[in-house]
């Protein structure tokens, strides 16, 4: 009998023992790319920005920024949205209301047995936002949604200058960093669109990760 034989559907080593494929269950650092010293996550707690396929006033796509709780499993989508221009709210919506809400627009991907809120899928882009202030950044989403929720006043909506995206990156901007794209990019815009923003975060979280390495270079150095 070999390492690999399989017996009653799991892989068994010569003396039995199940050999697991779970590798992160024996590397306690596996999510954190194996350097617990650049990747961090003190909190419990992460931050995605999430793109999704175009309907009613977001013709251009939809941006909404996801908030998970490792600790709970519990999801939040933070957006900026409503019927029409002139009727805007801010909502916090469960991983639950939000597949009901948009259950027309992306029923190919809910209907996917696959789908998982953080990774991207047909029609839903995700990027994990990182650098920033996770608590100072949920507490302005949950002020923005206090002050602007449903039967409270309208959000400032604006299709240019203050639209979904820009929501989204005034949150991050109050976490310590706002989202700006590669200059290499031109004509970008993360303020206007929702796949220039999750660009220009994945240009910032490469950045921040320069950044770290540096820095750790910089004190072993010492």
């Amino acid at each position: 009998m070999t390492a690999d034989t399989v017996i009653d559907g799991e892989k068994k080593d010569d003396n039995g023992r199940i050999i697991t494929s779970d590798t992160q269950g024996w590397n306690r650092f596996a999510y954190v790319r194996n350097n617990p010293i650049i990747y961090k996550d003190p909190t419990g707690h992460k931050l995605y920005n999430v793109a999704i396929e175009g309907g009613g006033i977001n013709v251009a796509g939809h941006n909404l920024t996801l908030h998970v709780d490792d600790k709970t499993g519990k999801k939040t989508y933070y957006e900026a949205t409503g019927p029409n221009t002139k009727d805007v709210h801010v909502y916090a919506r469960s991983e639950k209301e939000f597949k009901e809400h948009y259950k027309d627009r992306l029923k190919d991907t809910f209907e996917d047995k696959k789908f998982n809120a953080t990774k991207s899928s047909k029609g839903y882009e995700v990027v994990e936002v990182k650098g920033v202030d996770e608590k100072k950044t949920l507490g302005h989403l949950n002020k923005m949604a206090k002050e602007y929720g449903v039967g409270k006043k309208e959000y400032p909506y604006n299709a240019f200058d203050n639209n979904c995206a820009k929501f989204s990156n005034d949150a991050y901007k109050a976490g310590g960093k706002e989202m700006k794209s590669d200059p290499k990019d031109f004509g970008e815009n993360p303020n206007r669109y929702p796949r220039d923003l999750n660009q220009a975060i994945e240009y910032q979280n490469s950045k921040t990760h320069e950044e770290k390495v540096k820095e750790k270079l910089t004190t072993n150095k010492k």
